[in-house]
């Protein structure tokens, strides 16, 4: 008798960590959390550093429940949590002076954190930290995923609901996996399909790789269609994944530059989110060309959120 294969164990959200600045554009991700603690029950813990250096000198003796700028982000916190933006789910709520990274890092490992979601305007505050050195941090300190609403995420999103769309952008790197299984994760708790992306980028930049095939030496159409059809073998391994059983699951080929394509893929799609793996080279040569650089810029100017997974 044969025995029935199980069914592959997917990611689940049981503590989600919001670093928030108190912007307009940083409070854009409640909604976003709100819908993710309707599906999945999630414990949402709330975090602000305050700068390391105060805006006026203090005595190292000076008291820390007379500092002002702490002060002043516990009243935002307080205020925001009393409208209840996240339903019937335990709240927590973290200020602390010091480390941007150091603090994030120690809520982190504290609260058991699945998740980590922030917003961002793209620009200036919390959001130049954002799309640069704290996103940088936390890809290469930390195993999270990283939800990011970008400026031009839709305002208009209900707070309950089944999504309509998962987009998932792939390289076919060593995040594929991973990244895979929070995709599939999100379509079963959602309710969504899910379309599967790759990118084929045409051009002389070519930066050879034994398992990415998203940069081509050549614009010939024949190298073109050999990368289409190495691409629909390993797009069709990935529907084939037990993780995708019972999933309404297709995928597409394009060929273009890759953060605008993704963009337009998933405004055609209509996707509610765009679910990306990352990962790091410190060689300066490969910066324009990483999966990071992509997914900052797709951030940027999506209209929905993005999920970055590490491998």
């Amino acid at each position: 008798m044969t025995c029935p294969i199980p069914a592959p164990v997917l990611p689940a959200i049981h503590n989600i960590v919001f670093a928030t600045d108190f912007s307009e554009s940083s409070l854009a991700a409640l909604p976003y959390i709100h819908r993710l603690t309707s599906w999945y029950g999630a414990a949402v813990h709330v975090v602000h550093v305050v700068r390391p250096e105060p805006s006026i000198e203090l005595p190292l003796d000076f008291p820390v429940e007379l500092d002002g700028d702490r002060n002043a982000a516990l009243s935002e916190i307080k205020n925001m949590l009393g409208a209840n933006p996240f339903g019937n789910v335990t709240t927590t709520s973290t200020v602390e002076r010091g480390d941007l990274w150091g603090v994030m890092n120690g809520v982190i490992q504290e609260r058991g954190a699945d998740l980590i979601v922030v917003g961002t305007r793209g620009r200036g505050g919390l959001g130049k930290i954002v799309m640069g050195s704290f996103a940088e941090q936390i890809y290469r300190q930390s195993r999270l995923p990283v939800l990011t609403v970008g400026p031009h995420c839709n305002e208009n999103l209900p707070l309950r609901g089944s999504l309509r769309t998962v987009l998932f952008a792939t390289d076919f790197s060593l995040a594929t996996e991973r990244a895979l299984a929070w995709a599939a994760s999100l379509c079963r708790f959602g309710a969504a399909r899910l379309t599967l992306l790759h990118v084929i980028v045409p051009g002389p930049a070519a930066v050879p790789s034994s398992n990415v095939i998203d940069v081509l030496s050549d614009v010939g159409d024949e190298l073109i269609a050999q990368g289409q059809e190495e691409a629909r073998g390993k797009l069709s391994a990935l529907l084939a994944d037990p993780m995708l059983q019972g999933i309404d699951a297709g995928s597409r080929i394009e060929v273009g530059a890759p953060v605008d394509t993704i963009l337009e893929v998933a405004a055609d799609v209509r996707a509610d989110v765009i679910v990306m793996g990352a990962r790091h080279s410190d060689d300066a040569r490969l910066a324009s060309h990483i999966p990071w650089s992509t997914a900052s810029g797709v951030v940027r100017s999506a209209a929905c959120p993005v999920l970055t997974v590490r491998s």
